[in-house]
């Protein structure tokens, strides 16, 4: 009878681009929960401003997103050169430590991301040149913000938030700088 019920449980894809990274999140949920998991994946899906992602449930499109270009550009200006409001704190962080760590041309940082979607654990990476890095931050955050806090007796069918959901790290280092790891939440 179990495993019954496991076999018509609807099953969610949520497909989208992080940087270079195509992401695709699979797994079935139970149906009294579908309307706020597709909630969840549209927000998902929002906060990475890719005009080109979508939810299907059991292979049939749900929804995709075609966004305007005005709603697809950028929160931070490329090659950023000082502390603007709203700007992500680790970015303050580091460029109190090395004002030129974003600007155009100086590195490559690696920004992963990972969090529970029902029974899949999604974990992805990508990487950013320095001058993208600012957005592509905040774009992290996003993502992770939109997952809010589950009600426990979910017994983690939704999904959910992880310890440290993201991260991002130097990959490519000028002679003149050191690595820089750092976790957020």
């Amino acid at each position: 009878m179990f495993q019954i019920m496991e076999e018509n449980r609807p099953l969610v894809e949520c497909t989208f681009v992080f940087g270079e990274t195509t992401v695709h999140c699979v797994s079935q949920f139970n149906f009294e929960d579908i309307q706020i998991v597709i909630q969840k994946c549209t927000d998902i899906m929002l906060a990475t401003m890719d005009p080109h992602a979508n939810i299907k449930v059991n292979g049939c499109l749900v929804l995709g997103i075609l966004l305007p270009a005005a709603l697809i550009e950028p929160e931070f200006a490329e090659d950023v050169w000082e502390i603007v409001p709203g700007m992500h704190h680790s970015i303050v962080e580091i460029m109190e430590w090395d004002q030129s760590a974003f600007l155009l041309g100086n590195d490559r940082w690696e920004i992963s991301i990972h969090f529970q979607f029902g029974s899949q654990h999604v974990a992805f990476e990508s990487n950013f040149d320095s001058h993208l890095v600012p957005q592509a931050l905040s774009t992290a955050r996003d993502i992770c913000d939109t997952l809010g806090f589950w009600d426990l007796t979910s017994q983690g069918t939704l999904i959910e938030p992880l310890q440290d959901p993201y991260a991002l790290e130097r990959v490519h280092i000028p002679f003149t700088a050191a690595n820089f790891p750092m976790h957020f939440y």
